[in-house]
């Protein structure tokens, strides 16, 4: 599925960080809805140490 979300045009997000992104840190959730209250919950924080703690345990 990675595979078919990339394409050769650069987005906003490559433009300001570069085109090497690298995952760190992920974690699976039941459902979408718990997902989505997660990234919301994190995103507050505005605090990626944070975000990758939460993520890894």
């Amino acid at each position: 599925m990675r595979d078919l979300l990339n394409t050769n045009e650069d987005t906003r997000t490559q433009q300001r960080l570069g085109k090497k992104l690298e995952l760190v840190a992920s974690k699976e959730f039941a459902t979408l809805a718990e997902a989505r209250s997660v990234e919301k919950m994190l995103k507050r924080k505005k605090n990626p140490k944070l975000a990758i703690y939460y993520l890894q345990h």
